[in-house]
């Protein structure tokens, strides 16, 4: 039988199937649709977990699904995780972030986001007592390195990505690809209307038509994301509080779209300090088309990270027609290139002035969203796709042989 006529059985790990579209979410679903929408040779078995289980449902005869019921980060993913996934005929596991099982010894592929956790791994970053948290440091280092020492392939999704890996280990730099991601498409998900109770939809309505609202009296800046310390949401406030002081933009706001966790809530009490009641706390959309229109209708999308891998909602903005303001960080430089302004995130001053300049040049934004436009041409899941299908028929077929 010809080399490339052999089909291979392709596990992948998708417990982050619906993690509140967190960016891990996001790949996992557009990897799987990508996937499915172009490879008809190959077979896949999708690992779910089993709250996520009827939330996927397979487009390619060539796709089936199992549950993987080890919630990620765990100690039962750790040491039952392996015997679960090795009692599966896989010839290949696609693991789509570091939390690779230690005891799984088969052939598999990893996804590397990005190195936050080594860069900002500090105790202001989690809610853990000292020792948890030196504990959970301890571990999560301990899976990294195996997973990046056992992978008989890693994909980092960006060339900063990449050079970050290698940084930490280079002896691993043969085994490292870039395969970038694109700006993710908000699927529906109609299955999660059914479990709700009555009770729910009613306060998801009402949450829905306050924001509806909103959207339509206020100007607003918009950020989208999480709030963890390196997100450096509050140098953020502070220079959106500069900007108000500005009489042009005194009725401006900024809306904040994320989950209700601890640092959300950690950055609310920063936000009562600062005494700007223009700063609106949207919590999480699960509403797609909400999402949609509050991208459309901001003013502009500012991103403060200090850090960032690969950053979906730059992407997500610009294909709706908005400007964005970023960090000179990460990787978003890289990907952006001229499609963006970009500031100091360190320097509050700088973001102020930036973000204003930008507000202030209806032209620039135009000109930044169609370069933006442009470059996004580049990128498409179905490449995605494509390119991580060479990679697993390249390992995939060196360990059949």
């Amino acid at each position: 039988m010809n080399k490339q006529e052999k089909k291979l059985t392709i596990g992948i790990d998708a417990r982050f199937w619906n993690a509140k579209a967190r960016g891990l979410s996001r790949y996992v679903q557009n990897l799987i649709y990508g996937l499915e929408s172009i490879d008809f040779h190959n077979n896949y078995i999708v690992f779910l977990l089993k709250k996520d289980y009827p939330s996927y449902k397979p487009n390619n005869k060539n796709f089936r699904k199992k549950i993987f019921n080890c919630s990620w980060y765990s100690f039962q993913e750790q040491i039952v995780g392996a015997w679960v996934l090795d009692d599966k005929k896989v010839d290949l596991m696609h693991f789509p972030h570091f939390n690779v099982p230690i005891l799984y010894n088969k052939p598999f592929i990893v996804t590397i986001h990005d190195l936050i956790l080594l860069k900002f791994a500090n105790k202001e970053n989690t809610t853990l007592g000292s020792l948890a948290f030196f504990v959970k440091k301890f571990g999560y280092l301990l899976v990294l390195r195996s997973a990046l020492k056992k992978a008989n392939a890693i994909i980092a999704v960006s060339n900063f990505t990449k050079r970050a890996i290698i940084k930490h280990k280079p002896e691993i730099k043969a085994k490292i690809r870039t395969v970038y991601q694109a700006c993710p498409k908000l699927h529906k998900r109609k299955e999660e209307k059914q479990t709700k109770s009555t009770k729910s939809l009613a306060l998801t309505r009402i949450k829905q038509q306050k924001i509806k609202a909103l959207m339509k009296k206020r100007r607003y800046l918009l950020y989208v994301g999480a709030a963890y310390p390196h997100k450096n949401l509050e140098r953020l406030l502070l220079a959106f509080n500069k900007i108000r002081k500005d009489e042009r933009y005194k009725n401006l706001n900024l809306f904040l779209v994320g989950g209700r966790d601890h640092f959300y809530q950690k950055l609310k009490s920063f936000k009562k300090f600062c005494k700007m009641k223009q700063v609106v706390f949207l919590g999480f959309i699960k509403k797609n088309d909400i999402l949609e229109e509050l991208y459309v209708r901001a003013e502009l999308l500012v991103s403060p990270s200090l850090y960032e891998g690969f950053g979906f909602p730059v992407f997500e903005a610009i294909k709706r027609g908005t400007a964005v303001a970023c960090s000179k960080t990460g990787a978003i430089e890289e990907l952006l290139g001229d499609s963006a302004i970009y500031f100091d995130p360190y320097n509050v001053d700088d973001i102020c002035d930036k973000t204003k300049l930008l507000l202030t040049n209806k032209e620039l934004q135009k000109k930044l969203v169609r370069q933006g436009k442009k470059k996004m041409k580049r990128l498409s899941w179905e490449k995605t796709a494509r390119d991580t299908i060479k990679l697993y028929q390249e390992i995939g077929l060196k360990k059949i042989e």
